[in-house]
Protein backbone atom coordinates (compact mmCIF):
# COMPACT_ATOMS: atom_id res chain seq x y z
CA UNK A 1 0.00 0.00 0.00
CA UNK A 2 1.50 3.63 -0.86
CA UNK A 3 1.75 5.90 2.00
CA UNK A 4 -1.11 8.33 0.86
CA UNK A 5 -3.56 5.37 0.39
CA UNK A 6 -4.30 6.15 4.18
CA UNK A 7 -5.08 9.54 3.65
CA UNK A 8 -7.39 8.65 0.69
CA UNK A 9 -9.17 6.25 3.09
CA UNK A 10 -9.53 8.74 5.52
CA UNK A 11 -10.99 11.33 3.74
CA UNK A 12 -13.36 9.03 1.90
CA UNK A 13 -14.73 7.93 5.45
CA UNK A 14 -14.93 11.70 6.42
CA UNK A 15 -17.38 12.24 3.47
CA UNK A 16 -19.03 9.38 3.91
CA UNK A 17 -19.92 9.30 7.47
CA UNK A 18 -23.63 10.09 9.21
CA UNK A 19 -23.49 13.93 9.53
CA UNK A 20 -25.01 15.32 12.71
CA UNK A 21 -28.76 15.65 11.26
CA UNK A 22 -28.49 11.62 10.13
CA UNK A 23 -30.52 10.59 13.30
CA UNK A 24 -33.64 12.34 12.70
CA UNK A 25 -33.46 12.36 8.46
CA UNK A 26 -36.58 10.43 7.32
CA UNK A 27 -37.07 9.38 3.58
CA UNK A 28 -39.73 11.71 1.98
CA UNK A 29 -42.85 10.02 1.91
CA UNK A 30 -45.53 10.78 -0.96
CA UNK A 31 -48.34 13.50 -0.62
CA UNK A 32 -51.16 12.02 0.36
CA UNK A 33 -54.93 13.69 0.67
CA UNK A 34 -55.53 14.83 3.95
CA UNK A 35 -58.87 16.91 2.67
CA UNK A 36 -61.48 15.45 5.49
CA UNK A 37 -64.16 17.99 4.28
CA UNK A 38 -66.08 17.42 1.15
CA UNK A 39 -67.22 20.96 -0.83
CA UNK A 40 -70.66 19.07 -2.75
CA UNK A 41 -73.01 20.66 -4.79
CA UNK A 42 -77.04 20.23 -3.98
CA UNK A 43 -79.13 20.25 -7.03
CA UNK A 44 -82.97 20.12 -6.50
CA UNK A 45 -86.10 20.20 -8.31
CA UNK A 46 -86.33 24.14 -7.90
CA UNK A 47 -83.27 25.20 -5.79
CA UNK A 48 -79.39 24.58 -5.68
CA UNK A 49 -76.68 25.04 -3.44
CA UNK A 50 -72.97 24.05 -2.01
CA UNK A 51 -73.28 21.57 1.23
CA UNK A 52 -69.81 20.84 3.05
CA UNK A 53 -69.68 16.55 3.99
CA UNK A 54 -67.49 14.81 5.99
CA UNK A 55 -65.26 12.35 3.67
CA UNK A 56 -65.40 10.01 6.16
CA UNK A 57 -69.30 9.62 6.44
CA UNK A 58 -70.09 11.66 2.82
CA UNK A 59 -72.79 8.84 1.54
CA UNK A 60 -74.83 8.32 4.95
CA UNK A 61 -74.54 12.41 5.02
CA UNK A 62 -75.76 12.78 1.80
CA UNK A 63 -78.38 10.74 2.52
CA UNK A 64 -79.83 12.93 4.94
CA UNK A 65 -79.27 15.79 3.24
CA UNK A 66 -81.75 14.06 0.33
CA UNK A 67 -84.55 12.55 3.23
CA UNK A 68 -83.86 9.08 1.85
CA UNK A 69 -82.41 5.92 3.68
CA UNK A 70 -79.76 5.28 0.84
CA UNK A 71 -77.93 6.74 -2.00
CA UNK A 72 -76.92 5.01 -5.39
CA UNK A 73 -74.71 6.10 -8.08
CA UNK A 74 -76.94 7.82 -11.15
CA UNK A 75 -74.12 8.89 -13.39
CA UNK A 76 -70.84 9.72 -13.54
CA UNK A 77 -68.58 11.34 -15.61
CA UNK A 78 -64.52 10.81 -15.13
CA UNK A 79 -64.05 12.03 -11.56
CA UNK A 80 -67.24 13.70 -10.94
CA UNK A 81 -70.40 11.77 -9.12
CA UNK A 82 -74.41 12.81 -9.53
CA UNK A 83 -75.50 10.96 -6.07
CA UNK A 84 -79.11 10.44 -5.28
CA UNK A 85 -82.04 8.13 -4.85
CA UNK A 86 -82.26 4.89 -6.80
CA UNK A 87 -85.91 3.66 -5.96
CA UNK A 88 -88.86 4.10 -8.76
CA UNK A 89 -88.25 7.02 -10.93
CA UNK A 90 -91.54 9.25 -11.76
CA UNK A 91 -92.08 11.77 -14.74
CA UNK A 92 -93.00 14.54 -12.33
CA UNK A 93 -90.15 14.19 -10.06
CA UNK A 94 -87.46 14.79 -13.40
CA UNK A 95 -84.44 16.99 -11.62
CA UNK A 96 -83.77 19.06 -14.75
CA UNK A 97 -81.19 21.16 -13.48
CA UNK A 98 -78.94 17.53 -12.70
CA UNK A 99 -79.70 16.60 -15.43
CA UNK A 100 -78.54 19.56 -17.62
CA UNK A 101 -75.64 19.69 -15.30
CA UNK A 102 -74.66 16.26 -16.75
CA UNK A 103 -75.15 16.99 -20.02
CA UNK A 104 -73.35 20.51 -20.11
CA UNK A 105 -70.42 18.29 -19.14
CA UNK A 106 -70.19 15.98 -21.85
CA UNK A 107 -70.91 18.56 -24.10
CA UNK A 108 -68.16 20.94 -22.51
CA UNK A 109 -65.71 18.33 -22.50
CA UNK A 110 -66.34 17.10 -26.22
CA UNK A 111 -66.00 20.37 -27.50
CA UNK A 112 -62.32 21.41 -25.33
CA UNK A 113 -64.01 23.78 -22.94
CA UNK A 114 -63.78 21.07 -19.81
CA UNK A 115 -60.34 20.35 -19.62
CA UNK A 116 -60.14 16.47 -19.95
CA UNK A 117 -58.02 13.46 -21.11
CA UNK A 118 -58.03 11.70 -24.39
CA UNK A 119 -60.16 8.86 -22.68
CA UNK A 120 -62.43 10.90 -20.99
CA UNK A 121 -63.32 12.73 -24.08
CA UNK A 122 -63.54 9.84 -26.17
CA UNK A 123 -65.60 8.31 -23.14
CA UNK A 124 -68.17 11.39 -23.41
CA UNK A 125 -68.09 11.36 -27.21
CA UNK A 126 -69.37 7.12 -26.08
CA UNK A 127 -72.32 8.72 -24.03
CA UNK A 128 -73.28 11.09 -26.33
CA UNK A 129 -73.67 9.09 -29.09
CA UNK A 130 -75.13 6.74 -26.70
CA UNK A 131 -77.99 9.35 -25.31
CA UNK A 132 -78.38 10.53 -28.93
CA UNK A 133 -79.61 6.71 -30.09
CA UNK A 134 -81.44 5.53 -27.17
CA UNK A 135 -82.69 8.30 -24.49
CA UNK A 136 -80.80 11.10 -22.38
CA UNK A 137 -80.07 10.24 -19.68
CA UNK A 138 -83.08 11.62 -16.57
CA UNK A 139 -82.56 11.97 -13.02
CA UNK A 140 -85.53 12.24 -10.39
CA UNK A 141 -85.53 13.83 -7.19
CA UNK A 142 -82.73 15.86 -5.87
CA UNK A 143 -79.22 14.66 -6.34
CA UNK A 144 -75.82 15.96 -5.02
CA UNK A 145 -72.89 16.07 -7.21
CA UNK A 146 -69.24 15.15 -5.34
CA UNK A 147 -65.52 13.92 -6.93
CA UNK A 148 -64.79 10.47 -6.72
CA UNK A 149 -62.08 8.71 -5.70
CA UNK A 150 -60.07 5.67 -7.49
CA UNK A 151 -62.21 3.34 -4.74
CA UNK A 152 -65.72 4.87 -6.36
CA UNK A 153 -66.01 6.89 -2.87
CA UNK A 154 -67.49 10.72 -3.18
CA UNK A 155 -64.10 12.87 -2.45
CA UNK A 156 -63.41 16.47 -3.12
CA UNK A 157 -64.32 18.39 -6.42
CA UNK A 158 -61.42 19.22 -8.54
CA UNK A 159 -60.95 23.25 -9.12
CA UNK A 160 -61.36 22.22 -13.25
CA UNK A 161 -65.01 21.47 -12.15
CA UNK A 162 -65.52 24.08 -9.78
CA UNK A 163 -63.96 26.92 -12.52
CA UNK A 164 -66.20 25.46 -15.05
CA UNK A 165 -69.45 25.31 -13.25
CA UNK A 166 -68.84 28.74 -11.68
CA UNK A 167 -68.78 29.59 -15.66
CA UNK A 168 -72.04 27.27 -16.15
CA UNK A 169 -73.53 29.38 -13.22
CA UNK A 170 -73.09 32.98 -13.97
CA UNK A 171 -74.68 31.79 -17.49
CA UNK A 172 -77.45 30.89 -16.37
CA UNK A 173 -78.15 33.36 -13.39
CA UNK A 174 -77.28 35.70 -16.66
CA UNK A 175 -80.35 34.11 -18.86
CA UNK A 176 -82.87 33.89 -15.45
CA UNK A 177 -81.96 37.70 -15.09
CA UNK A 178 -83.24 38.70 -18.79
CA UNK A 179 -86.32 36.34 -18.43
CA UNK A 180 -87.06 38.04 -15.37
CA UNK A 181 -86.74 41.50 -16.79
CA UNK A 182 -88.25 40.96 -19.84
CA UNK A 183 -91.59 39.06 -17.70
CA UNK A 184 -91.76 42.56 -15.52
CA UNK A 185 -91.89 44.51 -18.31
CA UNK A 186 -94.85 42.74 -19.81
CA UNK A 187 -96.28 43.25 -16.66
CA UNK A 188 -95.77 47.04 -16.87
CA UNK A 189 -93.06 47.33 -14.48
CA UNK A 190 -89.99 48.99 -16.18
CA UNK A 191 -86.91 48.71 -14.58
CA UNK A 192 -84.63 51.76 -14.44
CA UNK A 193 -80.96 51.08 -16.49
CA UNK A 194 -79.37 50.97 -13.07
CA UNK A 195 -81.52 48.39 -11.36
CA UNK A 196 -80.19 45.18 -10.55
CA UNK A 197 -81.70 41.84 -10.31
CA UNK A 198 -80.47 39.11 -8.00
CA UNK A 199 -80.56 35.58 -9.53
CA UNK A 200 -78.46 32.91 -7.05
CA UNK A 201 -80.46 29.97 -8.20
CA UNK A 202 -77.08 27.88 -9.28
CA UNK A 203 -75.47 28.72 -6.21
CA UNK A 204 -77.60 29.05 -3.65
Amino acid sequence: MHEHDDDIIAKINEVTEPGPDAATWTEPQPETDHETTITAIYLGIDSGNGVELSRATALGEIAEHLGIPAVVLLGRVGNLAWWGDGGPQTGPQTNIVAGRVYHDVLHSIDDGTYSASDVLQAHARDLLAYEHEEQPTLFFGPCIITGVDDTGEPAPLDENFLSWYDGLAEAADVRRAEFARRALEEAGIILETDDVIVIGFWRG
